[in-house]
């Protein structure tokens, strides 16, 4: 009963500790599943210096689209489209192209953004973030073979990625 009792008591430790880490220190701003620019992956991990902070910062702020002129296109949508009583495929069309469209517009910013950022930092800090980036990539591909380890399930099976 004592264990019970001390098991509770740590897990809601835990778990005050762990929410109060997440508000102390918010992944810049973007919730969880959120697209976080490109220009935000490269600086992770670099220390700056005052001059180049706020070179950055200037650069951000720039870049960051207004949400009051941000085009709602999303799943919801193209569902309720999809399942009104008279179907109008045209209409379903032009929400896939505005949303595309959109997507185009957001990468497009993303990469001037970085390109305009990598353009303040040293060729030392480029480095590291090169590297950061080359271990995380090989950190996903290691997940990715664990969670989906090669099966041979013979001849007459089809392979699906």
């Amino acid at each position: 009963m004592r264990k019970a009792i001390k098991g509770i008591g740590l897990a809601a430790i835990l778990a005050i500790a762990g929410t109060s880490a997440a508000v102390a220190h918010p992944h810049h701003g973007f919730p969880p599943g959120c697209h976080k620019p490109l220009a935000f992956e490269m600086l992770d991990g670099l220390q700056l210096t005052p001059e180049q902070k706020i070179k950055v910062k200037a650069i951000l702020d720039q870049g960051r689209p207004d949400p009051k002129n941000a085009p709602e296109i999303g799943k919801s949508d193209v569902t309720k489209l999809i399942l009104a009583p008279s179907l109008d495929k045209d209409a379903i069309a032009n929400k896939e192209a505005d949303s595309v469209a959109h997507a185009q517009q957001r990468i497009k910013r993303d990469i001037d953004q970085a390109l305009a950022v990598r353009a303040v930092l040293t060729p030392d800090q480029i480095k590291q973030a090169s590297a950061r980036f080359d271990k995380i990539e090989a950190l996903h591909s290691q997940i990715k073979a664990e969670e989906h380890p090669q099966q041979d399930h013979g001849p007459d099976t089809p392979e699906f990625p």
